[in-house]
């Protein structure tokens, strides 16, 4: 590049002594590069930020899980399917606006990479079940398709499965019905509402485990999707989101930062600022939907004052939609949730939290939501 600098594209697997990611499949990355003589080395990868090249802002924001509305007769270019048969069983024009997916036999699915620890899936279904043979939902599953967690409705029952671990409750909802899948690490949670504003859970999380470890045969070169499913009859899907706006967001969540720790307080994940200078956290590929965000709740705990920013997409390019005033609650744990107005907003987008100069470790975050 022009300053001088050399960097590379590479490949890894997420996986550490303690916790094992590797099911997510391959990760590309930007490397740095550096000399010795006249043999290039590729910086092997830390779970530490770098400064990235320097390049004009592009405009293209971080890769990850989208949602879609379906209203387009074209498939979106971020969802794919596991096997050509799954290909044929979909229509955007059976029901203008709707993902339709007819089973043939068995299961069929429309999927896309997972990229993300944590996250709120949403769907709505409309599906006429005869039997509980027919169900329909989300879908989490393995690269051969042998470990699956499906969150759905079966006409008489909403039901949450991973491998031996079951939760039922009786449908109150009936044939029109929207679902939810809290995925906070490795554990699992599955909700159903008759509106998407009141939700009812499932029960007790469900362990991702043995879903998110390595896989055989390298997780059959694909990695862990998520995305909808139907079998035993048609099923309708009015919308799908990856990462709902309107749930809470672990800050801990973030994909991208600078000055910012990670600490672990009463069993969560809990971020603060470790420079003078602020120090910024970004949530990427937040999604509201076909609704607007008209509001924030940033959940705090502070020993002191400060004015938190929140910005859409970039910090210099990007739109800065609230300041957000904490005032101290005491100590850093004690938790407060603070409300604020923000730029109305809709659509997919990163969210970025910048936290003002001056002492660092002073507030603490526990998670942001927005509201509408």
């Amino acid at each position: 590049m022009a300053d001088g600098t050399w960097w590379t594209l590479r490949q890894s697997y997420e996986k550490y002594p303690d916790d094992d990611w590797a099911g997510t499949g391959r990760q590309t990355s930007l490397f740095p590069v550096i000399w010795e003589g006249d043999r290039p080395w590729g910086l092997a990868p830390t779970t530490q930020p770098i400064v990235k090249p320097d390049l004009p802002q592009g405009g293209v924001l971080w890769a990850n899980a989208r949602g879609d509305d379906f209203e387009s007769a074209v498939l979106g270019l971020q969802w794919h399917f596991l096997n050509r048969r799954a290909a044929r069983n979909y229509s955007l024009t059976t029901r203008k606006g709707w993902l339709h997916l007819t089973p043939d036999s068995g299961r069929t699915h429309l999927v896309q990479k997972e990229t993300d620890h944590y996250y709120t899936a949403v769907t709505k279904v409309n599906m006429h079940a005869g039997d509980t043979g027919a169900k329909a939902g989300i879908y989490l599953t393995n690269g051969n398709q042998h470990v699956t967690a499906r969150l759905f409705s079966d006409g008489q029952r909403i039901g949450f499965e991973l491998d031996t671990a079951v939760r039922s409750v009786a449908n109150s909802a009936g044939d029109m019905v929207w679902l939810k899948l809290q995925r906070d690490s490795h554990d699992l949670t599955g909700f159903y509402s008759r509106d998407g504003k009141n939700w009812n859970s499932l029960g007790a999380s469900i362990s991702a485990v043995n879903l998110d470890k390595t896989q055989p045969n390298f997780n059959s070169w694909v990695g862990t999707s998520v995305g909808l499913f139907a079998e035993g009859q048609p099923a309708d899907f009015d919308f799908f989101i990856c990462k709902d706006a309107f749930s809470p967001l672990t800050a801990a969540a973030y994909a991208n930062y600078y000055g910012i720790t990670c600490l672990t307080a009463s069993g969560e994940k809990i971020v603060t600022n470790t420079s003078t200078n602020g120090g910024w956290l970004m949530i990427s590929g937040v999604e509201t939907g076909s609704r607007n965000a008209t509001g924030v709740e940033l959940t705090a705990a502070a020993s002191a004052a400060g004015k938190l920013e929140i910005w859409l997409d970039d910090l210099q390019h990007g739109r800065l939609i609230a300041m957000v005033p904490v005032k101290p609650t005491g100590d850093n744990d004690q938790w407060k949730t603070f409300v604020q107005p923000v730029a109305r907003f809709q659509g997919h987008h990163d969210v970025f939290i910048k936290y003002p100069a001056g002492e660092q470790g002073k507030i603490t975050i526990r998670s942001i939501r927005f509201v509408n």
